[in-house]
């Protein structure tokens, strides 16, 4: 008969301590996962004041404007909201990657990192690089697409409506020429290498590490420590960075409304070709401080509420005139009405002259409830 083996003192010693070594490493394990968590919750917390740090008060990543909320904002350019709504969410994978390092360092406590995490997630993460790249993405792009688009369909426009010929055309032109323009190598050689010089100024003047320093008023010697890992982190990525930024360039010609919004803007609420809603919002603008001075001098004069109220009506009825006779006067005053690209009358004209009054009104109310009125 074989007898079965026994387990000896020291075996049952040694499998004893492995369990408690696994016990530990779960333990630190999932310690380590507590951690992360709480570093990403902190990111994920700031997103709003990273969201809100440029661009469009009413930017969102992925949630356009509303129809209620283009009808208050003067210009609308989508393409110019892509560009600013894509760069920020850059920083989102940089900021997470960057907190499993500040967890990893043996720099400083857990309440520290917190802090310092909490501070770089919110407006010191945005501005170096990504606001200063987004700037001048917008500005390499209204140069080389959206000034030659609204040439283009000026010219389209003027040409084709005095033919007669179906102005659903002069739209399908315009976006073809538009897509054409931003495949074309040479414009996307030009943003790479205005990125690529620009962040190497960037680099070169340390403007991310001197931006972190005026964030972090306490000179604690972790906080040196963790903007320098920051610093390191975000330099390794320079070319994630660049990549993605021309990624950006290219989904512009994806999608025709980003196409279409480089010759026509939002221009409360209605698609009005660019160059035209610049001189409405001129307009808008010459109006809107000469009314504001008006409202000054009334109150200097102790004048009625009736006065005032006249005084706005009466601003509301110069502004209406300036911009009909801005528009009757050019045979360009086009908008995209129903999809169809058509001068600006009737319908669209009663819309525009409506909502720019509105807007007038708004703004002479404020000034009204202004402590500075």
């Amino acid at each position: 008969m074989i007898n079965q083996p026994t387990l000896s003192s020291s075996y049952e010693y040694y499998d004893l301590e492995n369990k408690e070594e696994e016990k530990k490493v779960c333990e630190s394990n999932s310690t380590f996962d507590v951690r992360i968590n709480t570093l990403l919750e902190i990111i994920k917390t700031k997103e709003p004041i990273r969201e809100k740090s440029y661009g469009y008060s009413y930017d969102r990543l992925n949630r356009p404007p509303s129809p209620a909320e283009l009808r208050r904002i003067l210009i609308y350019k989508k393409w110019e909201s892509e560009i600013n709504n894509k760069s920020k969410s850059i920083i989102n994978p940089l900021l997470n990657s960057f907190a499993k390092k500040l967890n990893e360092i043996n720099c400083g406590s857990w309440e520290e990192k917190k802090e310092f995490l909490s501070i770089l997630s919110g407006e010191a993460s945005t501005y170096y690089p990504f606001e200063v790249l987004n700037n001048l993405m917008i500005k390499f792009v209204n140069e080389k697409i959206s000034k030659k688009a609204i040439r283009l369909a000026k010219h389209e426009i003027i040409y084709l409506l005095n033919k007669c010929e179906s102005s659903t055309d002069i739209k399908g032109t315009i976006i073809k020429k538009i897509k054409e323009t931003i495949l074309e190598d040479d414009n996307k050689f030009d943003l790479v290498n205005s990125i690529f010089i620009k962040i190497g100024d960037l680099h070169k003047k340390q403007c991310i590490k001197k931006n972190l320093a005026a964030h972090f008023y306490e000179k604690k010697i972790s906080f040196a420590t963790f903007s320098d890992l920051y610093v390191e982190h975000i330099t390794e990525n320079y070319e994630y960075i660049l990549s993605k930024f021309v990624d950006i360039f290219d989904n512009l010609g994806q999608d025709e409304e980003c196409c279409i919004s480089f010759a026509f803007d939002t221009f409360l609420g209605e698609m009005v070709l660019s160059s035209i809603s610049e001189e409405l919002d001129d307009i808008i603008f010459t109006v809107e401080n000469n009314s504001k001075m008006g409202l000054r001098e009334l109150r200097r004069n102790n004048t009625t509420p009736r006065h005032v109220r006249d005084f706005i009506k009466q601003s509301k009825e110069q502004l209406e005139e300036k911009i009909m006779e801005y528009m009757t006067k050019n045979p360009s005053a086009s908008v995209i009405e129903d999809n169809i690209i058509i001068v600006c009358r009737g319908s669209s004209m009663k819309k525009i002259l409506y909502y720019s009054k509105k807007y007038l009104e708004k703004i002479l109310e404020e000034e009204l409830s202004s402590k500075y009125y």
